[in-house]
């Protein structure tokens, strides 16, 4: 499974006590921190450009939309 080399002993006692299992991300890894978090930035502004494209395309539509009609 992912992360399984990153758990400590005590942390694998204490999943099998309880019945649980923890999944490691990239940037629960010192060496992935970084690319995880410009990855997080990168994907955070093409979110931004999708939502203010939408919106535009979106008041775009509703200005025109009865010439089309015409």
């Amino acid at each position: 499974m992912f992360g399984e080399m990153l758990k400590t002993e005590e942390e694998i006692a204490r999943e099998k006590r309880k019945h649980t299992h923890r999944l490691y991300t990239m940037s629960d890894v010192p060496e992935y921190v970084e690319i995880s978090e410009k990855w997080l930035a990168a994907e955070n502004e093409l979110r931004e450009y999708r939502d203010r494209c939408l919106k535009q395309g979106m008041e775009l539509m509703m200005k025109y939309f009865r010439n089309l009609w015409d």
